[in-house]
This record gives structure tokens, sequence and C-alpha cells, in this order.
């Protein structure tokens, strides 16, 4: 009996390290993943909004036909052309990875459609309205992504503390039945010696006195 509480002992013991292991590899996985492909590229993603919507847009629509500052736009552009690609690099959904294609098109239309109209570093109101109409796929795209990173985000979070709620539900449930069993050997220890002290006793008989023997008179 004692010997098959122990080996119950030891497969608890067991199964909680390897539920451990599994949580912790689990864990840091996910994590990781939320860090780097969840949280690191945020600012990327804004950063392309924000050079979208404030360096051309603001831009433009504040000279209003007047010359723009085109070597701050080109050294702004570098720097959200440098964001953006690490962001591709990232891993993506599915459906990320299909709205940020989309708003790759986007991005090279207004790039290209942007070069050309401000080669003389001035912007008409017609082409102005033009920009705008090709600007604005690529914010709600943008804003699309940014939504699709917050949502995965807290999704994978969600999960982390799921399982980290069922593993302290596990190990309540082991120590319970470690301590329960852990009793059970205790017991059996401490009664043991009772039981074979009375077994000695009632073994142990006294020795039968012979009746005197009577001589017979002559």
């Amino acid at each position: 009996m004692k010997n098959t509480l122990l080996i119950i002992l030891t497969a608890i013991i067991l199964a909680v390290a390897g539920f451990g292991k599994y949580v912790e590899y689990t864990i840091k996985k996910t994590a990781t993943s939320v860090y780097q492909d969840r949280l690191v590229p945020q600012p990327y993603l804004s950063r392309k909004f924000d050079y979208y919507g404030s360096a051309i847009q603001d831009q433009i629509k504040v000279i209003k036909g007047g010359k723009i500052d085109l070597v701050a736009i080109q050294k702004e552009k570098e720097i959200t052309d440098t964001m953006w690609a690490a962001y591709l690099k990232t891993y993506q959904t599915p459906e990320e990875k299909e709205v940020s294609d989309k708003a790759q098109k986007y991005i090279d239309s207004a790039d290209n459609y942007f070069a050309q109209i401000s080669a003389d570093g001035i912007v008409t109101d017609d082409e102005a309205r033009e920009m705008d109409r090709r600007i604005y796929p690529v914010l709600e795209y943008v804003n699309d992504l940014i939504d699709i990173q917050t949502t995965i985000g807290a999704k994978e979070t969600k999960g982390m503390i799921t399982l980290l709620n069922k593993f302290s539900n596990f190990m309540i449930g082991a120590i319970a039945l470690a301590i329960a069993l852990l009793g059970s050997i205790i017991y059996d220890v401490f009664k043991k010696p009772k039981l074979e002290k009375k077994t000695t006793k009632r073994a142990v008989k006294k020795p039968i006195k012979k009746a005197a023997v009577k001589k017979k008179k002559k």
C-alpha cells in the first residue's frame, strides 16, 4: 500500500513538472510573439499613418499652391519606409497579410503620384485633391492594421491568462491530492508499529505449570 501511494505521489510530481514546463514554453513563446509582432510594430504603423496624414496632407493644405518642403518630406519618407519594411518582416496572420498587401498597393500609388506632382515643389489644388483621394485608402488600411495588431495582441494575452488559470487550478488539485496521499502514508507508518506490538503480545504465551504428581502410599 505504501509503495503504491509513493508511486502515485511521484506521478503527481512528474505531471506538475511536465505541465509546468509546457505552460512556461507556451507563455514564453506567446509573450515573445506579442512583444515582437504586436507591440514593437505599433509605432511603425503609426509613423506610416502620420507620414501621409501630416507630412504630406497637412503641408499641402497649409501651403495651398505654395512651394512645399521636399527635403523635410523626403527625410520623413526614408524613416517611414524603413519602419514599414521592418513591420512587413514581422509575423502576419493571413488576414493581416491580406490587408498589408492592399495597403502596399495604395502606398505605391500614392508615392508615385506625389513624386510626379511635387517634382517642381509646387502642388495645385486639383493635384492636392487627387493626392487626398490616393492617400485615403492608405490611411484606412494602415488604421485597419493597427486595429488587427491590437485585437490579436489582446487575444493572445487573454490566452496566456487562461492557461495560467488552468495551471493554477491543476496545481491546487495536485497539492490537495498529494496532501491526502501523504497523510495516508504517515498514518500507515504510525499505524503499523502499534499493530506489531499487539501481535507480539498475543503471540507470547505464559509457561504452563506442571501439576505436582502425588506419590502413592505403600
